[in-house]
């Protein structure tokens, strides 16, 4: 999961959603739990905007306001990762989970956390606990998220699986079709790869990384019209892309 996604569901976890300007210490003698809301907020929506040191303050002073707010170690640790600092975003995780165990949020945020620093079995858990708790709306964002941490181990089996839960869940959850497409291709099943990434197509932007995939399954399939139309797209709309230089070097 990128940034911007951890920091949404830090955003759809608080009452009033995410604002980015506002008073310093709201209601923080009558009632410190709300202040700490408020000011995480503050401090998510700086974050939204690049401004590290003010968010940084704000949700250091929601963490004064109510050492025991969740969604502010959860905000905080998202901070301190994007800033390296490994150890400090571990220990608000943590904290975050100590205090919720049950939040399905936390959960799905540790285990990003643990993926993207390589513990990818045991983010497999924290990932597993988020998609199977009832209180979790979107759980096709942990199984996913799964999927995509244990093919780096590879365990591609497992992969497919979860990719698959999470289409169950949610047949047009476009990360899932794409990793199913990208899959498929990997497993040599060009057919099924197609497939996958033509209903990623009815419901998603096609990214670089769709494109790309689209080129190598067609040029895989034989289809050499198709295969460049693919990547005459890739090369107008992403010209910068990392996919891009691959498609001129030639590596699949």
């Amino acid at each position: 999961m990128k940034w911007q996604g951890v920091i949404s569901l830090i955003c759809a976890g608080l009452l009033a959603g995410c604002v980015t300007v506002g008073a310093e210490n709201y209601g923080a003698e009558e009632n410190p739990e709300r202040a700490a809301e408020y000011n995480t907020r503050l401090g998510v929506g700086y974050m939204q905007q690049g401004r590290r040191d003010l968010a940084l303050a704000k949700l250091e002073k929601a963490l004064e306001q109510e050492s025991d707010y969740a969604p502010a170690h959860s905000a905080i640790a998202v901070l301190y990762e994007s800033m390296g600092e490994i150890a400090l975003a571990r220990e608000h995780y943590s904290e975050a989970l100590d205090i919720e165990p049950d939040n399905p949020d936390a959960q799905n945020n540790y285990g990003t956390f643990l993926c993207r620093h390589g513990e990818y079995r045991k983010a497999e858990e924290y990932f597993r606990k988020a998609a199977r708790n009832p209180r979790y709306a979107t759980p096709e964002w942990a199984w996913t998220n799964a999927g995509i941490c244990v093919a780096k181990i590879p365990d591609l089996a497992s992969a497919e699986l979860y990719y698959r839960q999470a289409l169950d869940r949610n047949p047009r959850f476009t990360d899932a079709l794409l990793k199913m497409a990208e899959l498929s291709y990997q497993q040599k099943k060009y057919l099924p790869a197609r497939g996958f990434l033509q209903r990623y197509a009815e419901y998603g932007q096609m990214t670089a990384e769709a494109l790309y995939t689209g080129y190598l399954i067609e040029t895989a399939l034989h289809d050499k019209a198709a295969a460049m139309r693919y990547a005459a797209r890739l090369r107008r709309d992403y010209p910068a892309a990392p996919q891009t230089q691959q498609l001129r070097e030639g590596v699949r």
